[in-house]
């Protein structure tokens, strides 16, 4: 949906400019050193935000036999792909904090971004419902 992926592209895979999610400026340039612009590639990561990006980025470069599977590893079916290891492709992505709190992190930024989206949307009530709660803004 769409507020789905707004909220990802605000919170989640493309929420470049902070410090741990920053632009690779010579993307283009390291995978043209290694491979061919005629060269058949796959783009991946977990979301599929972040690889389309990149796949864009490859296309404008000239890079013509693309392929990125665009909803991220987190769609893929148990058992569609070969693997080695315990993890299934759709965790391979997953990585720091999230690994840890699991779906603690799910719901957290679920009640962040609802409570956002209740101040936004209805301010006055928001006031209301923080000072009933005795919460001063």
């Amino acid at each position: 949906t769409i507020i789905k992926r707004q909220a990802h592209n605000n919170f989640a895979g493309l929420f470049y400019g902070l410090s741990f999610t920053k632009l690779n400026r010579d993307f283009t340039k390291t995978v043209r050193s290694k491979f061919s612009p005629e060269s058949k590639l796959l783009v991946v990561c977990q979301e599929g935000l972040r690889s389309t990006a990149a796949a864009d980025a490859l296309e404008r470069e000239g890079f013509q036999n693309l392929a990125c599977i665009t909803s991220g590893l987190q769609t893929l079916k148990p058992g569609t792909f070969e693997t080695v290891g315990k993890a299934e492709l759709q965790n391979a992505g997953k990585a720091g904090l999230v690994t840890i709190q699991g779906k603690i992190s799910i719901v957290l930024g679920t009640v962040l971004i609802t409570l956002l989206l209740l101040i936004t949307v209805f301010p006055d009530q928001a006031e209301q419902i923080f000072e009933s709660a005795g919460i001063k803004l």
